[in-house]
């Protein structure tokens, strides 16, 4: 099939400033606010073997840049390079050291950290991957519908899927094809990432640790999907927004035999959890969304 597809409190203290300025390279900067900077906490978890691995190179431009936006963002990361730490925290990044053991764990620990940071009624959480800086100057314009009332969680849809590797490429969007035929949604970019979360529904995603019922699942990228169902049926509503985004470069060469058995045992993984998960809250596919 895939032959024929070649097409940290100290944060906190920084929301009340309306000018602020950062350090980063001993160069002091002027920090440039986005229209929705004061009501979001960017969260994203890290973990990388040293400060010259390409993965960690991607997270510091992106905490350079989120900074650079007048966004707070928190970092829990787990690596062993204290290298790394050191200069995640340079960027002016709130970082916390994991505490326990896990992909599960951190995020649940990352998306902790942010809800003490935002107001409980009005704050936004935004989960995002260490390594998808473009993403940051698009914000704005995911943020804009669970401010404006419209929506309870956003999940950005990429327009383009140019600087994917091909087999990447036919990973996500056949695992989107399945999701969408499993939950109806198909107007959701399931594998784009991204949370964009009002308070209540981070709690409900940070809840999630793979027990859920009888059903024993794992605790890795699930929490990231199995909590959408979750959202479903308690009536939060959803939507989808389409981004320029563009992927980093440098994440083209992530094509090995090894990284495309990872992303085969990831989708099938994931989609089989969501059926089975469907089936457990008795949902039926229900076309909704913009």
């Amino acid at each position: 099939m895939y032959n024929g597809f070649r097409k940290c409190i100290l944060c906190l203290s920084l929301s009340h400033h309306s000018t602020l300025t950062f350090v980063n390279k001993e160069k002091e900067k002027q920090v440039i606010k986005t229209k929705y900077t004061d009501r979001v906490v960017l969260v994203t978890t890290t973990f990388s073997p040293s400060l010259q691995d390409m993965r960690a190179q991607l997270a510091l431009k992106t905490c350079t840049t989120a900074v650079a936006h007048g966004y707070r963002i928190v970092v829990v990361d787990g690596s062993p390079s204290i290298e790394f730490k050191e200069a995640l925290r340079a960027t002016g990044a709130c970082v916390l050291d994991q505490v326990l053991p896990g992909m599960g764990a951190s995020r649940r620990e990352v998306i902790s950290a942010g809800l003490e940071m935002v107001e409980s009624n009005t704050g936004v959480i935004v989960w995002l991957e260490p390594e998808k800086h473009s993403l940051v100057s698009l914000l704005d314009e995911c943020v804009a519908p669970i401010v404006q009332g419209f929506a309870d969680v956003v999940i950005p849809r990429r327009r383009s899927f140019d600087n994917y590797p091909l087999y990447q490429q036919w990973s996500e969007l056949t695992a989107n094809w399945l999701l969408g035929d499993i939950t109806g949604r198909r107007d959701l970019d399931f594998y784009s990432g991204p949370r964009i979360m009002t308070c209540e529904a981070a709690r409900l995603m940070m809840s999630y640790n793979g027990r859920c019922g009888e059903n024993q699942y794992n605790d890795r990228w699930e929490i990231l999907f199995v909590p959408l169902l979750w959202f479903i049926e308690k009536g939060l509503r959803i939507v989808s927004v389409t981004v320029n985004y563009v992927h980093p470069t440098e994440q083209l060469i992530e094509d090995d035999l090894i990284t495309r058995a990872k992303r085969d045992e990831q989708r099938t993984s994931l989609v089989a959890t969501m059926r089975i998960e469907m089936i457990r809250l008795g949902l039926k596919p229900v076309v909704c969304g913009r």
